[in-house]
């Protein structure tokens, strides 16, 4: 667990100043940017830091993927590579959407002409994004949440590489 937070607070440290932040003021570490990149609805989707409390399963952000066993590759194909009938705003907030992607396992056994290959398993990955607003800037929260439909806790291995 240490050595996660070291992990966190390394790549807080090395991505510079969060958006918004006041000119030499130094960026609360979760909300230092991480990445960012285009949904398939065109919108601009921010990856931060985040932070999570694993007793009461709440946080966001990397931090929440990461404790989803999801990587910041997962969540952008989701994103940018949604299931028909996503992004999906959700009813009961201001600007928040889920975007839901399929991931299959797919297995191999034999070599060249005979190799064969099958789907034995196909998990659905969803990704909340929060559209709204934290500063003047118009940058947003950005990635809640990732986690594997159906499955409590963390998401099978085999989801977090089967995208490279």
């Amino acid at each position: 667990m240490i050595g996660r937070i070291v992990a966190v607070l390394v790549v807080a440290l090395a991505l510079g100043p969060a958006f918004g932040a006041p000119a030499g003021a130094a960026p609360s570490p979760p909300y230092v940017l991480g990445g960012s990149w285009q949904s398939s609805d065109q919108r601009t989707v921010q990856l931060r830091v985040g932070q999570i409390n694993p007793k009461y399963n709440t946080g966001f952000g990397q931090a929440k993927l990461i404790y989803h066993n999801l990587t910041a590759t997962n969540a952008r194909i989701a994103i940018q590579h949604p299931k028909p009938g996503y992004p999906r705003k959700l009813a009961a907030t201001k600007d928040t959407w889920n975007y839901v992607t399929s991931v299959a396992h797919v297995v191999c056994t034999g070599w060249g002409i005979f190799r064969r290959c099958k789907v034995v398993e196909t998990v659905d990955i969803l990704v909340g994004v929060d559209f709204t607003p934290i500063d003047s800037q118009g940058n947003t929260k950005g990635i809640i949440t990732g986690f594997c439909v159906g499955h409590s806790g963390r998401c099978p291995d085999w989801v977090r590489t089967a995208i490279p």
